[in-house]
């Protein structure tokens, strides 16, 4: 899929830029070092920080939303979306499909 990198330290990086992470754990089988481990539930780590660039006073696209197959996004009264972090597991879906560059990922806060 194209998600995961090799870190200048050696160990993999994922780089969820162009391609989601759907948690099908096909990286943990292939990976011959067992520098990837199984979870007991899928999450990357990451979670979306939505910014002004998605405010449209026309129309809101809702890409993230549409595209979110936990339901972690919501447009909220500002029209920015909102995240419900529960939720969420970080795949990226969400900035793979903005076409306004208004998502970056960040490492989760727990």
């Amino acid at each position: 899929m194209g998600i995961l990198d090799k870190h200048e330290s050696g160990l993999p990086q994922l780089n969820i830029q162009y391609a989601s992470c759907d948690g099908c754990g096909l990286c943990i089988d292939a990976c011959d070092v067992g520098a990837l481990l199984p979870q007991t539930s899928f999450d990357t780590g990451l979670r979306p920080v939505f910014n002004a660039n998605c405010v449209n006073p026309v129309r809101r696209c809702n890409q993230c939303v549409d595209s979110c197959s936990s339901q972690a996004c919501s447009v909220g009264e500002t029209w920015l979306p909102e995240l419900d972090n529960d939720r969420c597991t970080g795949c990226g879906e969400c900035l793979v499909q903005c076409n306004y560059d208004a998502v970056t990922l960040v490492p989760s806060a727990n």
